[in-house]
């Protein structure tokens, strides 16, 4: 087995973490195959719904989010990133894969009918895209 991102608690007690094979992950997840990139996140979205709705395992989530968070603050343009991350999910990503994630966590009782709807009118971001956020 082969590790793309380890995130542990080193000998001095501090959170810390370790990435491996950023080639595989941008051959997994590029423009230029864009089918190839919607099986890989189909996949790892199954993998991720059965972590947190069926094994209820919400540490993932935890861990994520404040991987992200870090993330965006240690770039050079936090706010920018977090815009442009916000808008292509809200506007883009999140409409494209909504009936597959929806059809995944509907087993564990998810209603997807219940779900609470922005009111949008348009994109209103004014920043570019990160890529790749359609796959059609």
């Amino acid at each position: 087995m082969k590790n793309l991102l380890q995130v542990f608690i080193n000998d001095e007690g501090e959170l810390d973490f370790r990435t491996d094979n950023e080639n595989w992950l941008d051959e997994k997840w590029s423009k230029g195959n864009l089918k190839q990139t919607r099986s890989f996140f189909n996949s790892f979205l199954s993998k991720m719904v059965e972590r947190i709705w069926g094994d209820k395992d919400t540490c993932v989530s935890k861990v994520i989010r404040l991987l992200s968070m870090t993330e965006m603050c240690a770039s050079s343009e936090p706010y920018a990133q977090a815009e442009e991350f916000w808008s292509m999910m809200m506007f883009d990503f999140i409409p494209s894969i909504e009936k597959y994630a929806d059809s995944l966590k509907t087993k564990f009782g998810y209603d997807p009918h219940a779900k609470q709807r922005p009111l949008v009118v348009g994109d209103t971001s004014f920043f570019g895209k990160i890529l790749p956020t359609k796959f059609n």
